[in-house]
């Protein structure tokens, strides 16, 4: 690290062993047991959000507050907080559809696809002619989810359902609606990061479903292959993104 002062280090594996082993290196204490928070600790980072955004009505600020914990992995927290803003916020299209679209995100992250599905419905409802990037976003979402939800029902059934696959279908509307690339989509980061990211989802899906098709495997073989190649591209070049 000493020698790469401002590069990003990435560790994979339980966050408190990887301090533990570094706790010599680093000249740190051993941290111990990390327990999550709880109901105080969560009160606490609800009163800090609420007192930085002093311009913010409360439902905006439970909506921020909600996305906090989604993208920190409270994925069960962040889905009852986003839920409970989302009843209470049907007089406010923007905010509606945003915790719709983020308890999506919640539940998806939580393998509860029924309900992430509903969710990202709203979304993609709430945001139809109204906002672009996060008609988008939900068309993603909505499409990873269901990837991850009907594949097996695909699998197994495959020769007596639709060629093209419930997931691949939202996916495939995701690409095209990021392909557009207007204005709003490159400011927001919804653009070419959202669109390699979108290839990247559907190529999996193709190769995931290549192993329980015999009939079309080389197809679906050569578009994942395909897929994957652009999204490489796309994220690698453009973005600088680890994903690729």
């Amino acid at each position: 690290q000493s020698r790469n002062r401002n590069s990003i280090i990435i560790f994979q594996g339980d966050n408190t062993k990887i301090l533990r082993n570094l706790s010599g290196v680093w000249g740190i204490a051993d941290p111990g047991t990390i327990d999550p928070p709880d109901e105080d600790m969560q009160e606490e980072r609800r009163r800090a959000i609420r007192a930085w955004a002093t311009n913010l009505t409360d439902d905006a600020r439970d909506l921020a507050y909600g996305w906090l914990l989604v993208s920190v992995g409270q994925h069960n927290v962040a889905a009852k907080e986003l839920e409970r803003l989302l009843a209470r916020s049907k007089t406010n299209r923007r905010i509606h559809m945003l915790a719709a679209l983020f308890a999506g995100y919640a539940r998806r992250e939580m393998s509860d696809h029924f309900t992430a599905r509903k969710h990202l419905r709203m979304a993609l409802e709430e945001s139809e002619g109204y906002d672009q990037c996060r008609h988008a976003q939900a068309a993603h979402k909505l499409g990873e989810s269901l990837s991850a939800f009907e594949s097996v029902r695909f699998w197994y059934f495959w020769p007596t359902i639709p060629k093209i696959h419930a997931g691949a279908r939202w996916l495939l509307q995701a690409i095209k609606e990021y392909k557009s690339a207007p204005e709003e989509l490159a400011v927001k980061q919804l653009g070419r990061a959202g669109l390699g990211a979108a290839q990247m989802n559907l190529g999996q899906l193709y190769r995931r479903t290549a192993a329980y098709t015999p009939f079309i495997r080389s197809w679906l073989a050569k578009k994942a292959r395909e897929t994957f190649a652009e999204s490489i591209e796309i994220l690698k070049d453009k973005e600088k993104d680890l994903r690729a």
